[in-house]
């Protein structure tokens, strides 16, 4: 009776495949066994490790023709190692059990890890697990990088002889390479990374709910199409605690990498009808550690370059707000950040140094300015801008000194060396010395007299 049954489905098996239209492989021909099945794998063996956190296999045809595909093996986070296996050509209303074996294919290993079984009428087996068969921890790393395993799907309980396809994963074993979507999406793995316990639910363009479970936080979870060909259409819609938060298009017109975020869920795994697995989205450039001038400055830091200690004033100039307003010695480093409305010092700052008006910052981002910036007796060290960011250094020539009378105290200002210098005496020094008699006597002859006065030698 045994027999019969096996003779009775077999020939109903070869049936549905001689009707049936070929159907497209998810990847490429696999190649056929090899006489001797210990050296199955081995041909193209590679020992480096396998990065990531997801690795694909290839499962051959064996005792029944035409079934083949693949075995996804994936870091789960809280939920362990993930196996998913995804065959073609099955049979409906069977379910094949399904194992994982140490050692090659025929090498007749000892049983790793029970699978839950292939569903014969999706082709389909997910499991999730912590723990192997023998009670130690599951550990993807040693899955895939550390050891040899294989996996052969079993025709039916009764019927453990017959193998419906074969593989091996682990070390020697090249993995199936990811490839761009392709036919439409019919996998899709997530991590939701939401910040408390929620209802996650899933449907399909056509309204169909395809999953539905309360998840933690970083809890993953694996999802799989029911539509045409097994995807999901051309999208799926994501909602949390009943309310829509995403919508994913599944029909390859848009690509979907792994490491991609919608809302609160992150991609960790996928596959295409006709690409296989989904690649990685590229790294992200990291973000410059500096940028142009942007915006408008809004902080600095300044260092007092001059030999003496000093009176420093710094405010803006269209508000007149002060940011700065003390005694600084030479070498000393002091920082600023702006008061106008948004937070910047607008356009310009306004220097004084001992009370004495010196040179202007533009702080508008018309002219560059970073560290390196030479303003007078003030250098910048650092700063930022509103939009962007910390400034990059500004290289520029070295500026004059200036005229040392201009920042020296009082007494020194009146030294004779100083007072050679009229221009800087009466144009630069505060209200009472420009009315001086020296200073007022000749303005007010140049100013007053005829114009041929105006250009004599005394007035130029």
């Amino acid at each position: 009776m045994k027999n019969f049954t096996k003779i009775i489905s077999l020939g109903l098996l070869a049936m549905i495949l001689a009707c049936s239209p070929e159907p497209l492989d998810e990847f490429e021909e696999i190649s056929q066994p090899q006489e001797n099945n210990l050296e199955f794998g081995a041909k193209n063996a590679k020992q480096s490790k396998i990065e990531g956190i997801r690795v694909t296999y290839k499962l051959r045809e064996a005792d029944v023709p035409g079934v083949s595909g693949f075995i996804t093996i994936r870091d789960a986070g809280v939920k362990g190692v993930e196996a998913f296996i995804k065959l073609k050509n099955t049979t409906p209303g069977l379910m094949h059990p399904v194992h994982i074996h140490e050692g090659v294919f025929g090498s007749e290993g000892p049983r790793a890890k029970t699978l839950n079984p292939v569903n014969g009428s999706s082709g389909i087996s997910k499991t999730y697990f912590t723990h192997m068969d023998n009670g130690d921890v599951a550990d993807f790393d040693e899955l895939v990088n550390q050891r040899e395993y294989y996996v052969g799907p079993h025709f039916s309980m009764e019927d453990m002889e017959t193998l419906l396809a074969v593989g091996n994963i682990g070390v020697l074993d090249p993995p199936v390479e990811c490839s761009d979507c392709d036919g439409g999406l019919d996998r899709l793995a997530f991590q939701y990374n939401g910040d408390k316990t929620a209802r996650v639910s899933v449907k399909q363009s056509n309204g169909q709910v395809i999953f539905q479970q309360d998840l933690d936080p970083e809890e993953q979870f694996t999802i799989t199409g029911t539509g045409h060909d097994n995807t999901f259409g051309d999208k799926i819609y994501i909602y949390v605690n009943h309310h829509k938060v995403a919508k994913i298009h599944t029909d390859c017109e848009e690509s979907v990498l792994v490491g991609d975020t919608f809302d609160d869920f992150e991609v960790v795994d996928g596959n295409s009808v006709l690409g296989g697995p989904i690649c990685d989205a590229p790294e992200e450039e990291p973000e410059p550690e500096c940028s142009d001038c942007d915006g408008k400055v809004n902080y600095l830091s300044l260092k007092y370059t001059g030999k003496h200690g000093a009176k420093v004033t710094i405010k803006q100039s269209q508000d007149h707000k002060y940011v700065y307003h003390g005694y600084v010695k030479p070498g000393e480093v002091i920082k600023i950040n702006g008061r106008a409305h948004d937070g910047s010092f607008g356009k310009e700052l306004k220097t004084y140094i001992n009370f004495i008006c010196k040179d202007d910052i533009d702080t508008s981002c018309d002219e560059a300015i970073g560290p390196g910036s030479k303003f007078g007796y003030l250098t910048v060290v650092e700063g930022t801008s509103t939009e962007g960011g910390e400034l990059c250094e500004v290289t520029e020539d070295d500026e004059d000194d200036e005229n040392e009378c201009d920042i020296k105290e009082w007494w020194h200002k009146h030294s004779s060396k100083c007072k050679k210098d009229k221009k800087t005496y009466c144009g630069n020094y505060g209200w009472w010395h420009k009315h001086s008699s020296k200073c007022y006597k000749k303005a007010k002859k140049c100013k007053i007299k005829s114009r041929w006065h105006k250009h004599s030698y005394r007035c130029k």
